[in-house]
């Protein structure tokens, strides 16, 4: 059996507990719901988060990794994570998990692998971890921008109520 051989086989263990590392970066409170509440509706972020870790980790299992791909399922979970006060490194830092959680597997397990196919998925880890910090980001930077224009545009609105500036007629093209 091949190392991708053994991850996948044992996939749905994989993902459990790398949900449950996730999930507890939350309060607990939070994390409470989000382990209990499986309805894709009551519990949104619960369940992005575990559909995407899913596509995340299939997408790992390959040699060919796409990285339009990878931004398409990194996105809807930093994007939540980007909107809650997580920092850089908590925000991103749960992709880094899942070489903790084969590690531990492959040390249980006893089988030996080709430590080329390791390296090979522990590199394919850790460049997902950077497109995330990118993802990360970007999200942030949107937030920032939403932010200063907000600030922008009630500045203007109270100086403008004030009388002390002009509205400036809208001129043709």
């Amino acid at each position: 059996m091949t190392f991708i051989e053994h991850l996948d086989k044992n996939k749905q263990t994989i993902i459990e507990k790398w949900f449950n590392l996730i999930i507890e970066t939350y309060p607990q409170d939070t994390t409470r719901f989000l382990k209990k509440d499986q309805d894709p509706f009551s519990n949104p972020v619960g369940n992005t988060t575990r559909n995407n870790i899913t596509d995340l980790f299939d997408q790992l299992l390959t040699d060919d990794v796409d990285q339009a791909i990878l931004l398409n399922y990194l996105d809807p979970i930093l994007r939540i994570r980007a909107i809650q006060n997580f920092s850089a490194s908590q925000a991103v830092g749960f992709l880094l998990e899942i070489k903790t959680i084969v590690r531990k597997m492959i040390g249980a397990s006893k089988i030996s692998f080709d430590d080329n196919d390791y390296f090979r998925f522990e590199r394919r880890v850790d460049q997902m971890a950077l497109y995330g910090f990118d993802v990360f980001m970007t999200c942030k930077e949107k937030i920032y921008d939403l932010k200063a224009n907000e600030v922008r545009e009630r500045s203007f609105q109270v100086l403008e109520r004030a009388n002390l500036i002009e509205k400036t007629p809208a001129t043709a093209a």
